[in-house]
């Protein structure tokens, strides 16, 4: 008697599964093109996103990195917008710079997590506010620190899988521009276009072209933005000189624990230089009205043991206009930073490019 078992393969319907694959991926590959181009022509551009991933994985590099020819440059907006990594990297001789700002923060906290918890021995290059040094931690840099031990702690090996992850995403978005549309808004990009003013690199990197790609309209109105509050401060009342001197003694407490942290990386045989990057407008009457650079910032330099460089010490920086007030536009930006390369090495702090690497 015959048994009644079936062969499972019988149930398979038989078909051309290959060309319907090619097909199917064909189309796909067709789709993505179609978007590409047209969100191009409509002035996208690649544009990496800035995901705390992206940062705990440049964090990582100055962890196992003891070269003491790494720059690691720490910073908010302004650094990301302003510091170009390939310009600095053209002049002064080193093998690498990590890119480690943070939006919205003074990263100074970042600083402090580098010296107590790294063996890092290159360069730290800070740029920083006055009032940085009053709100040391803040949310923001705490979140990313705190991403970079969850995902790379040594009892853990999810970070391997993250940085996989991480790097694979950060080679997809920065050769396609369409992945800067999320879905839930691509009918509102085909229908009104609104590409962003800047575009990030691999390296994390943000250069933004605010004078060639927002309308007179668009930037006068994220200027009022950047200057909401800093109105109110310029028509207010004029601090005393004693009461100027009275906040300073705060904030000098404040720039003292700064100092002990780059003692620490100084004394493993590193660097770290502090830099106040360009500010204009209302923006920096506001700035030096609250903090005076003779009073502040000069005070602390004459007293410090690190090197701290105000941008309206360096020759023909106190040129620039932040098209925002706050941020300078690309092109400024690079040369922002040719300027600091050049300062550093006319200080002796770091060698040229053309000074061969030991």
């Amino acid at each position: 008697m015959p048994l009644s078992i079936s062969n499972s393969n019988s149930r398979i319907p038989s078909g051309p599964y290959g060309r319907q694959w090619l097909l199917t991926i064909g189309l796909f590959i067709l789709t993505v093109a179609s978007g590409e181009y047209y969100f191009r022509f409509s002035g996208y551009r690649p544009s990496v996103k800035d995901t705390p991933a992206l940062w705990a994985y440049n964090r990582n590099r100055c962890q196992t990195e003891s070269s003491s020819d790494m720059v690691a440059v720490l910073g908010a907006s302004r650094m990301q917008v302003g510091f170009s990594p390939s310009v600095f990297s053209d002049t002064i001789a080193c093998n690498d710079v990590v890119m480690l700002p943070i939006g919205g923060s003074s990263c100074l906290s970042v600083m402090k997590d580098i010296a107590l918890h790294s063996e890092f021995r290159g360069v730290v290059l800070c740029s920083v506010m006055e009032f940085h040094f009053l709100g040391i931690d803040n949310k923001e840099s705490e979140y990313h620190l705190k991403c970079y031990h969850d995902l790379y702690s040594d009892s853990k090996f999810s970070g391997f899988f993250k940085t996989i992850n991480t790097l694979c995403n950060r080679e997809i978005e920065s050769c396609l521009a369409v992945t800067q549309i999320h879905p839930e808004r691509i009918m509102k990009a085909v229908s009104k276009p609104s590409p962003s003013y800047y575009n990030m690199k691999k390296s994390r990197y943000r250069p933004a072209d605010y004078r060639g790609r927002l309308s007179v309209e668009q930037l006068q109105e994220l200027r009022d933005r950047r200057l909401v509050g800093v109105t109110s401060v310029l028509s207010g009342p004029e601090r005393t000189e004693d009461e100027l001197i009275s906040k300073r003694s705060e904030w000098m407490k404040c720039v003292g624990q700064v100092w002990e942290w780059a003692k620490i990386i100084e004394d493993r045989g590193g660097r770290v230089i502090l830099i106040r990057f360009p500010t204009s407008g209302k923006r920096l009457d506001c700035d030096l009205k609250l903090y005076p650079k003779e009073i502040f910032w000069d005070y602390a330099a004459m007293r410090s043991p690190i090197e701290m460089i105000h941008f309206l010490d360096v020759p023909g920086a106190d040129k620039f206009e932040c098209p925002d007030t706050s941020h300078l536009n690309y092109d400024d930006g690079e040369k922002f930073t040719a300027m600091i390369a050049e300062e550093l090495i006319a200080k002796g702090l770091l060698k040229s490019q053309n000074v061969p690497l030991p």
